[in-house]
């Protein structure tokens, strides 16, 4: 994790700021996964019908 990461304790009592201290990673990692995914997926989608395409001219 990065420098600035925290770690939740649930333990001890559970506060909204902590939870806040916590959603900049939250979001960062969604956005960072979701824009992940969508490049695999373009991909695979990509060499797919490249390869349809290619089987469909012969």
């Amino acid at each position: 994790m990065g420098a600035r990461a925290v770690d939740i304790s649930l333990n001890k009592q559970l506060t909204l700021s902590k939870i806040g201290q916590n959603l900049e990673q939250y979001i960062y990692g969604s956005l960072l996964l979701a824009v992940l995914v969508a490049i695999v997926f373009w991909l695979f989608t990509f060499i797919l019908l490249k390869g349809y395409r290619r089987a469909k001219r012969r």
